[in-house]
């Protein structure tokens, strides 16, 4: 379940990437008068909406209603995502399922994330889900005298005033955190830093090609590289260019110079 969650923060920061820096691209192409016909920028869209999407009853909503239904199960949980996602003729080409259960522990579904795909096991997903925050937690953290500290986490609510209402699931207050994230992320100018690992040996001069190439491609550099390629990669700006290369031209350059 937590690395569900992580992989899930990972599409949302890689979605960003995508839609920025493509964007960006193929917007600038446009007002060059380049093709893109023969450009398709990849999009992990689907694959958000399949873990996080209300509407169509992404991963996590089926979760959560598992979570607050009278015995509900880990299994339940995977059926319903079985009987939503993934029934003939319309299975969601970002998620995989066993196809036969040969065994009653095989709770296992495949997310074809961006990067790779990943297998979870939904073994001990409901219990986790439903584990909140403990108020005692909370108080203890708001009574930090280090502002910061105390600012880190909400503070804990009147279980009185809470009876009645819908219990808040760990995948509810994940996803509504990340969404205050990704919305000071689209307010900000963003730059993107890549730390890429030559080998895992953790021996110097080492270099291990392949290892590296799968890290360029998951974190969408070659993607990057591919339509940086279909138009002008090497951009000056006009002043140096102008400096440069003014002696090849005809005639006057400005006024006032021969």
């Amino acid at each position: 379940f937590e690395q569900l969650c992580i992989n899930y923060a990972n599409e949302h920061l890689q979605n960003h990437y995508n839609s920025v820096v493509f964007a960006r691209d193929l917007l600038e192409y446009q007002r060059e008068g380049i093709s893109m016909d023969h450009i398709d920028p990849p999009d992990n869209q689907p694959c958000l909406d399949l873990l996080s999407s209300r509407e169509r009853m992404g991963l996590f909503t089926l979760l959560d209603d598992q979570s607050r239904a009278q015995g509900g199960s880990d299994q339940k949980f995977l059926d319903s995502v079985r009987e939503r996602h993934y029934q003939k003729r319309r299975e969601h080409p970002h998620l995989v399922l066993p196809r036969i259960q040969q065994h009653s522990n095989n709770l296992t579904f495949t997310v074809r994330h961006y990067a790779a795909d990943v297998e979870y096991s939904v073994a001990g997903f409901l219990s986790t889900n439903m584990d909140p925050l403990a108020g005692t937690l909370q108080r203890l953290v708001r009574a930090s005298t280090c502002p910061f500290v105390a600012a880190l986490l909400p503070e804990p609510e009147d279980p009185s005033a809470t009876k009645g209402k819908r219990i808040r699931t760990v995948s509810g207050f994940f996803r509504d955190s990340m969404a205050e994230l990704m919305e000071t992320i689209n307010a900000t100018n963003p730059f993107w830093i890549r730390c890429i690992k030559p080998h895992h040996a953790k021996r110097r001069r080492m270099f291990h090609g392949g290892e590296v190439m799968t890290q360029l491609r998951s974190a969408g550099v070659l993607e990057t590289v591919k339509i940086r390629k279909c138009g002008y990669p090497w951009q000056l700006p006009h002043s140096p260019f102008w400096t440069r290369f003014r002696v090849l031209l005809d005639g006057p350059t400005h006024a006032g110079e021969p």
